[in-house]
Order: C-alpha cells, then sequence, then structure tokens
C-alpha cells in the first residue's frame, strides 16, 4: 500500500512557480538598481562638501536601543551656497567639519548620486536571484512512490 503524503500533487509545482516568480522579481529590481548605478556613475558633478551637522535620534524599538542619523552638507556650486542639505548616507565615524567629497545631480543640485551603492545592491540581487531560480528549477518534485507504508517493511 502506498501512501500520497500530499493530498494535491500540483501544489508542489504551484509553491515552486511562486517562488520563481518571488525570485524573478528580486531579480528585475537588481537588474534596474545596477543598471541605473551604472549610468549614473559618471553623470554627477563632483564638489566637496563639510559636514555641517549630524542629529541622532535614540529610540527603544524590542528592547533595544537604536540610532537614526541624518547627515547635513554645506556646499557651493556654480557659485551659489548650498547649507544644511540632507545627505543620504552615513557611515561610522562621520563628524561635524569632516570634509567629504560627493557628486551632485547637475540639473537639482541638492541631490545626491551614490550609485556605488546601487551597483552593489543591484548585483548582490542580481547574483542571489540567479542561484535561488537555478536551484528551483533543478529541483526534483516530490515522488510520492517513493514514500511507503510503515506496515511495508519488505524493501527495507
Amino acid at each position: 500500500m502506498r501512501i500520497n503524503y500530499n493530498n494535491n500533487p500540483d501544489s508542489s509545482k504551484k509553491v515552486k512557480i511562486f517562488m520563481i516568480l518571488f525570485a524573478s522579481i528580486f531579480l528585475l529590481v537588481g537588474a534596474f538598481m545596477l543598471y541605473r548605478g551604472i549610468t549614473t556613475k559618471d553623470k554627477g558633478v563632483a564638489v566637496t562638501a563639510t559636514i555641517s551637522r549630524i542629529d541622532v535620534e535614540t529610540r527603544i524599538s524590542n528592547g533595544e536601543r537604536e540610532r537614526d542619523y541624518d547627515v547635513y552638507l554645506d556646499y557651493i556650486y556654480n557659485n551659489e551656497k548650498f547649507t544644511n542639505i540632507s545627505y543620504p548616507v552615513y557611515t561610522s565615524g562621520m563628524h561635524e567639519g569632516e570634509k567629504l567629497d560627493v557628486k551632485l545631480n547637475p540639473s537639482n543640485p541638492t541631490e545626491f548620486y551614490t550609485s556605488s551603492s546601487d551597483i552593489l545592491m543591484g548585483a548582490f540581487f542580481v547574483v542571489f536571484s540567479l542561484i535561488f531560480i537555478i536551484i528551483l528549477l533543478k529541483a526534483k518534485p516530490n515522488n510520492s512512490e517513493d514514500l511507503h507504508d510503515s506496515n511495508d517493511l519488505s524493501s527495507y
């Protein structure tokens, strides 16, 4: 007597298809981030900015202390002074008065290009999505004929 532990043999196929679609979404997001990072890499205008202030917000979440850092820069672009412009990146060790080399969007000088992070994250999404999809495509479906009734010990 054979036992089929999977009442719906199509359910594993449905789950596999869903997981491939989910991984494909991550693949597309990663490809977009990679493309955006590569195409904007050389578009920014380099300026030297000074960190004017760093705001730190501390809060308790799930019993743990968490900190959010908001970095603000001062710089001059096209003979115009920009002050306290929010910068989207904080790294450990940043301090007020520190000089940073940043890339601005020339059509909107309060917008910064951070293409290296887009390239790294995009590559990460693409590589791991492809690995996941390949694993799913090579996975064998459940074969209920390999499962035996516990009373059928003749094959052991």
